[in-house]
C-alpha cells in the first residue's frame, strides 16, 4: 500500500514537472473565460466566473490512476497536447470549442458538473454539484 500511495505521489510529481518545464501551474485560479479569451466576447456575456477553482487538487485527483495519460486534456478540450495550454493560437480553437457546445455555461457545466455529479453517482468525494458551490 505504501509503494502505491508513493507511486501516487511520484506521477503527480512527474506530470507536473513536466507541464511546468515551461509553464507555471498555479495552485489556485479564477475561471472567466471571456477575460482570459476575447475571442469569447461574442459567445454573450459570461455573468458568472468561478473564483478560488483549485487547480492543483484537480490535477492531483485526476493524476490518481491516470498511468501515461495527459491529464491536462480532461479538461483543457481545446488542445492536443498539455504544451499547447499557453498558446496564443489556442483561443480560437476554444472558441469553437465553446461555440460547439453553445454557450459558455453550457460548455462549463459539460466539463465541470458533469464531471463532478459523476463522481458523486459513483460515491466519489468530488467538489460541488450546487451553483453556489462554484459561484459565490
Amino acid at each position: 500500500m505504501k509503494r502505491l500511495g508513493l507511486s501516487l505521489v511520484a506521477t503527480t510529481f512527474i506530470l507536473i514537472g513536466t507541464v511546468a518545464q515551461g509553464q507555471t501551474i498555479p495552485d489556485e485560479i479564477d475561471i472567466n473565460l471571456q477575460q482570459s479569451n476575447p475571442a469569447l466576447l461574442s459567445q454573450g456575456k459570461d455573468k458568472k466566473e468561478v473564483k478560488g477553482f483549485q487547480h492543483a487538487a484537480h490535477i492531483e485527483t485526476l493524476s490518481k490512476g491516470a498511468q501515461d495519460k495527459d491529464i491536462c486534456l480532461t479538461c483543457h478540450k481545446e488542445v492536443q497536447h498539455h504544451s499547447e495550454i499557453e498558446r496564443e493560437d489556442r483561443k480560437e480553437r476554444q472558441r469553437a470549442v465553446v461555440s460547439a457546445a453553445g454557450s459558455i455555461k453550457k460548455y462549463m457545466h459539460g466539463q465541470c458538473l458533469a464531471c463532478h455529479r459523476g463522481m458523486k453517482k459513483q460515491k466519489e468525494a468530488t467538489g460541488p454539484t450546487s451553483c453556489k458551490g462554484c459561484h459565490s
